[in-house]
Parts: C-alpha cells; structure tokens; sequence
C-alpha cells in the first residue's frame, strides 16, 4: 500500500507546486528517474566542493589542490564506470572539462583561503509549525565576518524571473538552521559555477514569514491530495523535458489514446 512520506523538503514542495502527478509518481509510487549526463556532473562538482572545503590546514586552498582533489575524487568515485553509460555523444575528456570549469570558476566568484568553513553537507532534519522538513545544506560558513548559507549549482544561471524556487530553497535553510542557531548578519547564496556568477538574497522576516507559510499550505494540499487519491497533473512547457512524461503520466497517455 503506498504511503505518504513523512517529511517534506524543498525540492520536494517544488515538484507538488509544479505538478501534483509528478510529486505522485516520484515520492509515492517512488520510480527513480535515471542519472543524467547533467545530474551526474553536477554530483561529481559537489563531491569535489565537499572535499575541497574539509581539507585540514596542511593543505592550501589553492587550484593546484582543488586538481588535486578533482583527481581523487575521479578515481576513488569510479566515475568514469558511473559517467560511460550517460554521455550521449561526449567525450569522456569533454564531460570532465566541463566538470573542472565549474571547479575552475569557483576561484572566480570567491578566495577559498578566506571562507571560514562551519559545516559542509549539513544534514537538516527539524519541523516548521508541525511540519518535518529534511535536507542539506552545502555549505555553512562565515565569509567576511557574516554567515552565509552557501548552495552550489552547476547548471546555467536561470533568469532572475525564475529564481523563486532557488530562493525558496535557500530561505527554507535558513529558517530550519536558525532554529537552533543565532547566525551573525546571515546571507544566503547561489553560485552558479558553470556561469561564475553569484546571485545573494537577505533572509528578510517577511520572506522567512512566506516560505512557513508556503510549506505548511503545500503540506496540507499533499496530505488531501493524499487522502482523495486525486493528483492534478500540470500539462507545461516542461512536460519536454520530464522523465515521467513516457513513465507513468496519466495525463499524456489519455491524450495520446485521443489521437
């Protein structure tokens, strides 16, 4: 019997928001969707940056370690057995290039040596008005005497009218970490590796007010979503790019059926 899961999280909250049948099929009936040449890349750049970051202070944080690291963590991972089945016409050389230019950039958007690291991957795992929320946060840390909650992404840098989510994700971190924390002058971040680019948001009492709001009203419309076995499925210019699309979505078989 399918079960509703006992916690949310913001990407989670994102997948209902932008279609209920999706959450449905990706949360409930729980069918993974497989890694992609992207998600794969952007796993690899995360695990470097983790690395990276948790070094002792024998080692400089410098580019010559950050390629030394890169290689490490190549050939501890198996990546290159994980990366073969996905690369859809790219080279190997190619795929690691790309890697290495987000690795490469991050020296573009910041001077390691002066990040003051608190927490790398810190797991989340608390509750907003009732409701378990669960995640990570990349990177926890004071730069320039303020605490900024750190979020790395490997992917273009969206338009600013399409950042709602990543801020959504952002402030969600930093209501559930300030909980238990009293965070100095706290800023939240993205960097944008692929790009170089840095785009911040201030944790303002009225956007933190919104993003519990947001979560205990998703919450509910999951739970009665739930309970009436009626998942709403969000027909969009997305639908091109979804997995589910071919795997499980009532929505596009009826219609196809129709033809």
């Amino acid at each position: 019997m399918s079960q509703l899961p006992e916690y949310v999280s913001a990407s989670s909250i994102s997948t209902f928001q932008q279609c209920p049948l999706k959450y449905k099929l990706s949360r409930i009936d729980q069918i993974k969707e497989p890694p992609t040449r992207e998600t794969l890349l952007g796993n690899f750049v995360h695990e470097v940056m983790e690395s990276f970051y948790a070094i002792g202070s024998d080692r400089p944080r410098d580019i010559i370690t950050a390629k030394a690291i890169s290689s490490e963590v190549w050939a501890s991972g198996d990546w290159a057995a994980r990366v073969s089945p996905h690369l859809r016409g790219m080279s190997m050389h190619q795929f690691r290039w790309n890697a290495w230019w987000c690795v490469e950039n991050l020296f573009k958007v910041e001077d390691p040596s002066l990040i003051d690291v608190k927490g790398i991957e810190l797991e989340l795992d608390t509750t907003i008005d009732g409701v378990r929320i669960k995640g990570f946060i990349d990177r926890l840390a004071t730069i320039n005497g303020r605490d900024t909650i750190s979020d790395y992404k490997t992917g273009k840098t969206p338009n600013a009218k399409y950042m709602s989510d990543k801020h959504f994700q952002l402030l969600l971190y930093f209501v559930c970490l300030s909980q238990g924390l009293t965070l100095n002058e706290p800023t939240l971040e993205l960097l944008y590796l692929k790009d170089a680019q840095v785009r911040t948001i201030e944790p303002t009492p009225e956007l933190c007010a919104g993003v519990v709001e947001t979560v205990v009203t998703v919450n509910s419309k999951i739970q009665n979503a739930f309970e009436a076995e009626q998942w709403e499925a969000v027909p969009s210019k997305l639908c091109d790019w979804c997995f589910f699309k071919y795997n499980g979505c009532t929505h596009y078989t009826k219609n196809m059926r129709r033809r």
